[in-house]
């Protein structure tokens, strides 16, 4: 299809596009597959669109693109066919209204297979998330010890939270939620592991078990552009330079079912210290650095961000404080200040945990979903607010 450079076929084309791109940002159709551009998580679709470098793919874009259609001019041919063409306007209409670098901000929810439990399908309750909380992204942990435990776990539980995301045009983080040292089994042993459903410890370290399930989760979603992948939650008793090999191995674990796909590394010591990244880093491309920066872990990881932050992409995976204490000062003293940072350097997070057991709690109930102190702090920022 040739067009004619003149002002009713740039007109009509105009029209055809605005119909074409009629679905708002953030919906299902919207989705872009992310990817790391030197130290920032960019939309794919909007980087290759965004042709006069503004950071946003909007009318100015447009019309560079409409004088080039039917050309071969390399810089507009998004499909690589050799010729700017319809399947160019239709992936260019995809990316119109995206912006270039994307700051992900959600929370996360607990374990599919409670969830699934606790709201018959899974995702009925969700839906408050996207339409009161305002969320771009959701954390899903996916427990080591569920995970064996289930067989079916990944269509009965995951499935219907991955199929809402896609609906709704929510970023869905599915991170295996082991914790310990994946090379010599240390972990945790909480009493609560040994009781109904668990039957055993909910945050086994092996290394053979999280590379099976790597595998089989990538493969499962790999064609769905809205999944991003977290390799291992909290790596502990042991040193950076001893987990960053086995970050590179579990991130090529994914990589090797889809090379395009998003990954996280968390930092050691119980994911909140990467400061062996800086002189140490995992060697991959398509990785974002992942922190857990809890109140009573101190403040050192913000001069780490701010180093690492220069040259990588980097995530708060978790944070969050309790209500035993003076909610009000830690949200002051903590909560502010942890915003102020990510706001200012354009960092993502995903806040823990939207629930009324699970801790630190964002919820009173998770039958009227009343939000405690911090809750109600984590839904105004996600509304732009403090």
């Amino acid at each position: 299809m040739k067009v004619r450079k003149n002002s009713n076929s740039v007109f009509t084309i105009l029209i055809l596009f605005l119909s074409l791109a009629a679905t708002p940002a953030g919906a299902a159709d919207n989705l872009s597959r992310l990817r790391v551009d030197g130290h920032r998580i960019v939309s794919a679709n909007a980087a290759a669109a965004d042709f006069d470098g503004g950071g946003q793919v909007d009318l100015a874009d447009f019309l560079k693109f409409a004088d080039a259609f039917g050309s071969q001019a390399v810089e507009f041919d998004l499909d690589n066919s050799g010729t700017v063409d319809f399947a160019d306007f239709l992936a260019f209409a995809n990316a119109f209204g995206q912006r270039v670098d994307v700051v992900l901000r959600g929370v996360a929810v607990i374990d599919p297979f409670f969830l699934h439990a606790a709201t018959r399908r899974g995702t009925e309750a969700l839906n408050l998330l996207a339409d009161e909380w305002n969320v771009d992204v959701i954390r899903v942990p996916i427990h080591p010890g569920l995970w064996q435990r289930y067989r079916d776990y990944l269509p009965a539980f995951v499935d219907p939270i991955v199929d809402w995301g896609q609906r709704r045009g929510i970023y869905i983080f599915l991170g295996w939620h082991a914790h310990g040292n994946p090379l010599t089994g240390q972990t945790e042993h909480p009493e609560w592991g040994y009781d109904h459903p668990w039957r055993g410890n909910p945050y086994n370290p092996d290394l053979s078990l999280a590379i099976e399930a790597l595998d089989v989760i990538a493969r499962r979603y790999s064609d769905l552009p809205h999944v991003i992948y977290g390799t291992f939650n909290e790596p502990a008793f042991i040193a950076w330079d001893d987990w960053r090999p086995v970050a590179d191995s579990l991130v090529d674990v994914v990589h090797g079912v889809e090379p395009r796909a998003l990954v996280l590394v968390s930092g050691v010591d119980w994911g909140y210290d990467l400061s062996g990244a800086l002189d140490n880093p995992v060697n991959r491309p398509n990785v974002v650095y992942e922190t857990h920066p809890y109140p009573w872990k101190g403040e050192s990881w913000k001069s780490v961000l701010s180093d690492l932050d220069k040259t990588e992409a980097v995530f708060l995976g978790e944070w969050g404080y309790g209500h035993s204490e003076d909610p009000g000062r830690i949200r002051q003293d903590y909560g502010l200040p942890l915003i102020d940072f990510c706001q200012t350097r354009s960092i993502g997070w995903t806040a823990w945990i939207w629930h009324d057991e699970w801790t630190p709690s964002m919820l009173t109930s998770f039958r009227t979903f009343e939000t405690t102190d911090f809750g109600e702090f984590v839904k105004r920022v996600l509304n732009n607010g403090q």
